[in-house]
């Protein structure tokens, strides 16, 4: 059905294709307003890069404090009956106003680039890390994964927007591997270019078992931690290997703000899908406490890196707790 609509829209001319889009937001709002919440549109929607029919409408929820749970339940079984309707409805992040100050030293700076209204309301300009655009074009990359396999020709605006580049389709340099050369090449003073690209290549077209298995054997784990340590957390967890690999290694700062980046990413938009936590509360929760476990026993001798994670250690116990409660009263 999605399919079938898809081509529909993307045979309209630009200016009726985006009409089931702008209709559905308006109408949203319109609920919003009714029930005293915020909501508004991020990432492709805002952008050159936006394609009807391919493209979804992502949005922000922002409840206010003085908004009740009841009026916050309503409008999100609202949002839910539409989405089940207009199949191109996307995810929708939900903050609350009052732990947004806390929630947002978990904030990636370039995500936040894709949500300048949030970015308005929260007043917030962080500094941009070459750390923080690797995990932001990597996660971006596994997320297009498919799109860039089957019509990577749709994908070229928004990746030309992404690596800050234009890409010469008649030349043909646009592809998966030219974006993993520039995620690679955006952390090259932490792990060798070449090393993190071959890991890319493994970790997107093997079975993860298989790439478990190689790097462990090889002795090269280190690099699956540093590069991808929530699947590797997965992973070595399933199979008890985390105390093992772990007490071989040792990071020194840049590695542990890497790794704290990426970890950081994850738990934040766990704990902003009020969707997912409807009926993932338990398996959330104990992916959290998994989290803070494995930052427990990462070894560094740095005192600043030490701190660091203590501090996004601590946050998390109060985040998690914060957001549970919030969750559990709007969603039972």
């Amino acid at each position: 059905m999605k399919k079938i609509l898809a081509r529909a829209i993307q045979s309209l001319p630009l200016t009726l294709a985006v009409l089931p889009y702008s209709g559905f937001l308006v109408l949203l709002r319109l609920i919003a307003n009714f029930y005293r919440v915020d909501i508004w549109p991020r990432n492709s929607y805002l952008t050159r890069s936006f394609t009807p029919g391919i493209s979804d409408l992502d949005l922000t929820l922002y409840i206010p404090s003085t908004t009740s749970n009841a009026n916050v339940d309503r409008f999100v079984a609202k949002y839910l009956f539409l989405k089940k309707r207009f199949i191109f409805l996307g995810e929708m992040n939900i903050y609350f106003d009052s732990d947004i100050e806390l929630m947002s030293t978990f904030l990636n700076s370039y995500e936040l680039d894709r949500d300048p209204y949030l970015k308005m309301k929260i007043n917030l300009n962080p500094l941009h890390h070459e750390k923080d655009r690797y995990v932001f074009l990597l996660r971006l990359f596994e997320a297009d994964y498919k799109n860039l396999l089957s019509r990577p020709e749709s994908r070229i605006n928004k990746w030309s927007d992404h690596l800050n580049t234009s890409f010469d389709t008649a030349k043909d340099i646009f592809s998966k591997e030219v974006i993993l050369e520039h995620i690679s090449k955006s952390i090259e003073v932490i792990i060798p270019h070449k090393t993190s690209y071959n890991f890319f290549l493994d970790l997107f077209t093997q079975n993860p078992s298989y790439v478990y298995s190689r790097y462990r054997k090889n002795k090269e784990i280190r690099y699956f931690i540093l590069l991808a340590p929530n699947k590797w957390l997965v992973y070595a967890n399933g199979i008890n290997d985390v105390d093992i690999c772990l007490n071989h290694q040792h990071f020194n700062l840049p590695e542990i703000e890497l790794i704290l980046s990426q970890i950081m990413w994850e738990v934040l938009h766990l704990l902003i899908r009020g969707d997912y936590y409807r009926s993932n509360s338990h398996e959330a929760s104990n992916y959290i406490l998994m989290i803070q476990d494995f930052l427990s026993k990462l070894n560094t001798s740095d005192e600043n890196a030490k701190k660091m994670i203590q501090a996004t250690s601590h946050s998390l116990e109060i985040i998690m707790k914060s957001r549970t409660a919030a969750f559990l009263k709007l969603f039972l």
